[in-house]
């Protein structure tokens, strides 16, 4: 079950780092 938890924090990390890539992308370009 830990591991599990340390799984689906890491998704979210990657999941939000996509989602500012995506917004500085829109806001610069």
């Amino acid at each position: 079950m830990f591991s599990g938890m340390c799984t689906l924090r890491h998704t979210m990390n990657l999941s939000w780092k996509l989602l500012w890539i995506e917004w500085s992308i829109l806001l610069i370009g």
